[in-house]
């Protein structure tokens, strides 16, 4: 179900991939600023949270979204990868669920 609500959200040109258990990674194309990735991402954790039945069960599925985006948190897909999950960590305790990946602060 997720997977499916996933994929009918993306655009033509974006990628989504089950990269682990419970776990996905989205590639945006041709995306505008970071207050375009956020707002879609808000979206998309609104869309993918939609009750659904299963068996007779009403069910509502949790989403967190951590972004990061090239170039500015990574110049590798590693890098990018590494630095999402570590913003996904964080929007687990944000009200709206989405995290932007933040620079640790020179010391």
């Amino acid at each position: 179900m997720v997977a499916s609500r996933l994929s009918s959200f993306l655009r033509e040109d974006d990628m989504a991939s089950r990269w682990g258990g419970d776990e996905f990674v989205c590639l945006l194309l041709e995306v505008g600023d970071q207050a375009d990735v956020m707002r879609m991402a808000k979206e998309m954790v609104e869309h993918i949270a939609e009750s659904c039945v299963l068996h007779g069960d009403v069910l509502r599925v949790r989403v967190s979204v951590g972004i990061a985006i090239f170039p500015a948190h990574g110049s590798s897909a590693e890098i990018l990868l590494n630095n999402a999950d570590l913003a996904m960590y964080q929007a687990k305790g944000e009200k709206d669920r989405v995290a932007l990946f933040q620079s640790p602060e020179p010391a």
